[in-house]
C-alpha cells in the first residue's frame, strides 16, 4: 500500500524516481526505526542503507557488505538488493539506476550537502534533474511520531578532562563578530558541551542544532525545529559550517550568507581523547572485558543454548556492570549464522546453538561518561572443527600483525588495513571473505571519524595520540559461519595500546599456524589476559 501510495506521488508530481533515506533531519546513522523511512519502505532494519523507488515500481535497496544477508532475510518482496562489495560506491551504483533526462526527488534535510553536490555533479552527466523537498513523502502515508523530549546530563570534568566554557573559548576566539560557527553533528554538540542523554537506543548524544557565535551560543533542540529554521532565515551573520554533516535543507536556509569551512576543527578536536577520556574508557572496557567473559564462563559450562538466551545474558550483565545503554545492537551469532557481519537476533524465536558451533559475540555499552565501548569475540560451543581452528588462527595472525605494527612516525589507518588484508590473503581461505574496513573510530559515538582504519582515501590522514580505535579483521563463509576479532585501542607516544584484555581462545588456536614471532606475542598477551 504504501510502495503504491509513493507510485502515484511520482506520477502525480511527473518525478521519475524518489530517493528514500535511512537517517533523519540530524543526519544520525542509529535511527529509530519509527523515524526511519526506508524501514517502513522495504522491511530492512539495518543501520546504514538506502533505497531508490522508481515511478514504475522499481524498488532498490543498497547495503554494504555487512548487512548482505541481513538485507536479503528481512525485506519485502518486490525490493531488490544491491550489494555494494567492499570499496564500491554508493553513489555510482546508484546513478546506474537512473535513466538520462529524468528527474530524482530527494528529501532536502535527510542528505547530507556534501553527497548532494556529489549526487548533482555526477546527475548533471546525465542531464537529471534533482527535485529538493522540504518533506518526507512517506511520512505523508504513515503516522509520523514526534521526537521525544529527554532528560539531558551534564558530564564532570574528571571523565571529560576539559570543561565546556574552554571548547567553547577555542571555538569562539577564531570567530569575527559578524560570525556564527554552526554545529550539527550530534556526537560534536555533545562533546562540546559536556552533555549526554541516555533515553535512545545506541545513542548518548541528544537530538539539537548548536550556534555558537562570538561572545555566546544558540542550543536548538529538536522540538524546536520550527525555530531553529526561522532563526537561520532571519540572522544576517556569516554562518560557518562543515559540508560533511550540514543538510542540504540548512544549508538552503543560510546559502546566501554562509561560509564552508575546508577543516573541521571541531572533528579533529573530539578525535584527540584528553587523558581524562582514556581513563574513563579504561574503566569502561574493563566492565566490558568482566561481561564477554562472563559470556565465555556460560558457554564452556552449559549444555544447551540459544542465541536468544545469550543476547538476554549479555545484556543483563552490561546493565549489571553499571551501563546506561547499548553501544548497539548487541550481535549473538551461532553457526552459519555468523557469517552475517551485523546479524540480527530474532528475539521472537529460539535458536538453538549445536555442538561443534561457532559463536560470534560483537557488544558494547554506555557507562556514565557517554563513550561507547566494543568488542568482538569468537568462541565454539563444544569441540571445534579443524575447519573453525584454521579460520579462527587466521584472523589472529591478522589481528596480532595488526596490532604490532611498526608505529613508525605518521602510521596511518590505510596502512593497518593492509596489514590485515596482506596476511588474509597469504593463508586465503577459499569460499571465505573480509568485506568489511579493518576498524573504525570509537567515541561518543561507536562510528566515529576520524580516524578511518580502512582501504579509502580517508585512511591515509595520519593516525595521532589520543586517538581511539578498532582492530577488527574477520572472514566470513556463508556455508560455514565467520570469525571476527576486535579490540578497541589509543595511540599514545606511537603506540598502539588495546583497552580490552580480553584473551582469545586457546581451543580454537593452532599454534602450528603461528610464526615464532606471532607465537610470542600470543603468549603475552594470553599471560595478561583475563
Amino acid at each position: 500500500m504504501l510502495k503504491n501510495n509513493l507510485i502515484n506521488f511520482l506520477n502525480e508530481n511527473q518525478y521519475d524516481y524518489l530517493l528514500i533515506n535511512s537517517t533523519n533531519e540530524f543526519l544520525v546513522e542509529y535511527n529509530e526505526l519509527e523515524q526511519n523511512a526506508r524501514y517502513y519502505l522495504t522491511g530492512f532494519c539495518g543501520s546504514t542503507g538506502d533505497a531508490l523507488l522508481s515511478k514504475n515500481g522499481e524498488l532498490y535497496l543498497f547495503v554494504d557488505g555487512r548487512y548482505h544477508e541481513q538485507a536479503d532475510k528481512e525485506v519485502f518482496e518486490n525490493v531488490t538488493v544491491i550489494k555494494l562489495s567492499l570499496g564500491e560506491s554508493f553513489l555510482s551504483n546508484f546513478i546506474s539506476k537512473i535513466i538520462p533526462n529524468s528527474k530524482l526527488a530527494i528529501t532536502s534535510n535527510k542528505i547530507s550537502l556534501s553527497f548532494y553536490k556529489s549526487l548533482k555533479e555526477e546527475l548533471s552527466k546525465k542531464n537529471v534533474e534533482i527535485i529538493s523537498l522540504q518533506n518526507d513523502p512517506i511520512f505523508n502515508y504513515i503516522e509520523r511520531k514526534p521526537f521525544k523530549n529527554a532528560k539531558i546530563i551534564d558530564i564532570p570534568l574528571s571523565i571529560t578532562g576539559k570543561t565546556s566554557k574552554d571548547k567553547l573559548n577555542d571555538i569562539q576566539k577564531n570567530l569575527l563578530e559578524n560570525e556564527a560557527r554552526l554545529v550539527t553533528n550530534l556526537e560534536q554538540i555533545a562533546w562540546i558541551l559536556n552533555k549526554r542523554c541516555f533515553a535512545q537506543n545506541f545513542s548518548s548524544s541528544f537530538k539539537a542544532k548548536l550556534l555558537i557565535e562570538k561572545d555566546t551560543y544558540k542550543l536548538f533542540y529538536a522540538n524546536e525545529l520550527q525555530q531553529y529554521y526561522k532563526f537561520l532565515e532571519n540572522t544576517t551573520k556569516t554562518i560557518l559550517y562543515s559540508p560533511k554533516y550540514l543538510s542540504l535543507g540548512d544549508y538552503l536556509l543560510i546559502k546566501d550568507h554562509s561560509k564552508e569551512l575546508s577543516i573541521d576543527t571541531i572533528e579533529m578536536a573530539k578525535a584527540i581523547k584528553t587523558e581524562a577520556e582514556i581513563a574513563h574508557l579504561q574503566s569502561c572496557f574493563k566492565r566490558t572485558d568482566i561481561v564477554v567473559s562472563k559470556v565465555r564462563e556460560l558457554i564452556n559450562n552449559t549444555k544447551s543454548l540459544t542465541e536468544q538466551e545469550l543476547v538476554k545474558f549479555v545484556e543483563e550483565e552490561f546493565f549489571a556492570q553499571g551501563a546506561t545503554s547499548l553501544s548497539f545492537n548487541t550481535i549473538l551469532a551461532s553457526g552459519k549464522n555468523s557469517a552475517l557481519a551485523h546479524y540480527c537476533t530474532d528475539m521472537n524465536q529460539k535458536t538453538p546453538i549445536k555442538n561443534g558451533d561457532l559463536v560470534l559475540l560483537d557488544c558494547g555499552a554506555y557507562f556514565e561518561g557517554g563513550y561507547s565501548t566494543d568488542i568482538t569475540r569468537v568462541f565454539c560451543f563444544g569441540q571445534p572443527t579443524e575447519e573453525a581452528k584454521q579460520l579462527y588462527t587466521t584472523v589472529l595472525k591478522a589481528n596480532l600483525n595488526t596490532y604490532h605494527i611498526n608505529t613508525k612516525k605518521n602510521i596511518t589507518g590505510f596502512e593497518l588495513d593492509c596489514t590485515a588484508r596482506q596476511i588474509i590473503n597469504k593463508f586465503k581461505l577459499e569460499g571465505y571473505n573480509f568485506n568489511h574496513a579493518t576498524g573504525h573510530g570509537v567515541g561518543i559515538s561507536v562510528h566515529e571519524f576520524p580516524p578511518s582504519i580502512s582501504a579509502s582515501d580517508l585512511a591515509k590522514t595520519p593516525l595521532e595520540n589520543g586517538m581511539v580505535f578498532t582492530i577488527e579483521p574477520g572472514l566470513y563463509n556463508p556455508n560455514f559461519g565467520g570469525v571476527r576479532l576486535e579490540n578497541t585501542v589509543f595511540l599514545k607516544d606511537g603506540k598502539i595500546i588495546s583497552f580490552s584484555k580480553m584473551r582469545f581462545e586457546e581451543n580454537l588456536i593452532d599454534r602450528k599456524m603461528l610464526n615464532k614471532q606471532e607465537t610470542l606475542w600470543l603468549n603475552e598477551w594470553q599471560t595478561k589476559a583475563i
